[in-house]
């Protein structure tokens, strides 16, 4: 139920989300020490905050304990794009460019390189571009076109185009 609610996040079924992940909470006691608890919170935070359910998804994040500084850990991408997208969505562009600077580092130290499962290029072109920063963001963002176009997939193909229109 948990990774069906990200399936159907990714989808845009953010209802379908949310009714599978408040599921999966319910058959499953996600303890904040728990590897599943950070899949879990990350993926409730980054549909709630889509849902504009900002506090809620505060929430789903901070009961996870973690500190400011995480481990660089490619179990922890899920949890620092969730938490970007919720400091993005409360305009605090700064941590979410830190946010999603860190995933980066972190995807990269762990050679993932599909931006189908997160599109931190895209991420953190959109920071940038709120901060001002448009060369730094017209540059990831052409990348991430090169590298979503690489995969061939059509989602993170569509987002990466959407983010370089807006850099542009």
């Amino acid at each position: 139920l948990c990774f069906r609610g990200l399936t159907l996040a990714q989808r845009g079924d953010l209802e379908g989300a949310v009714q599978d992940l408040r599921e999966s909470d319910e058959l499953v006691s996600y303890l904040p020490s728990q590897q599943g608890a950070i899949y879990f919170r990350s993926y409730l935070a980054d549909v709630l905050t889509n849902r504009g359910e900002l506090e809620e998804a505060e929430q789903a994040l901070a009961e996870l304990g973690l500190p400011e500084e995480v481990a660089d850990s490619g179990h922890l991408i899920f949890f620092l794009g969730a938490r970007g997208w919720l400091r993005y969505a409360r305009r605090d562009f700064a941590g979410a460019a830190a946010d999603w600077e860190r995933l980066g580092r972190c995807m990269e130290a762990f050679d993932m390189w599909n931006p189908a499962i997160v599109a931190w290029r895209s991420h953190l072109a959109l920071a940038y571009v709120a901060l001002g920063r448009r060369d730094e963001a017209l540059e990831l963002a052409r990348k991430e076109v090169e590298v979503a176009r690489s995969w061939g997939a059509p989602r993170p193909i569509g987002v990466a185009l959407r983010v370089l229109g807006m850099a542009e």
